[in-house]
């Protein structure tokens, strides 16, 4: 009967152990998660940060910005240009058909 209670008190220390030893897995597995997103976080700032001094690098800096906007906006202005045009030119064309 000793030998059984012995034996019953080692498999319960390993069980014991083995309880301990998940908890602290577990507990290391969810800081490594954490971690995981952290520096997925941190990369995607870091290719920002990238770009933007690839930009500085390239001389793309301000006045190219700039220049590329005003482009954008001539090329926006003659398309409402043309479109006011059209939708001129398609009313007029609905009064006359219409009387």
């Amino acid at each position: 009967m000793a030998e059984l209670n012995n034996e019953i008190g080692k498999l319960t220390k390993e069980i014991n152990q083995f309880n301990q030893e998940n908890a602290s897995y577990l507990s290391y597995e969810k800081r490594a998660e954490n971690l995981a997103a952290e520096i997925k976080s941190l990369q995607g700032e870091l290719a920002d940060y990238n770009a933007i001094v690839d930009k500085l690098n390239t001389n793309a800096g301000l006045k190219t910005s700039k220049k590329i906007v005003s482009g954008s906006k001539v090329k926006t202005t003659k398309k409402q240009r043309r479109l006011t045009s059209f939708l001129l030119k398609n009313k007029t064309k609905r009064r006359y058909s219409n009387n």
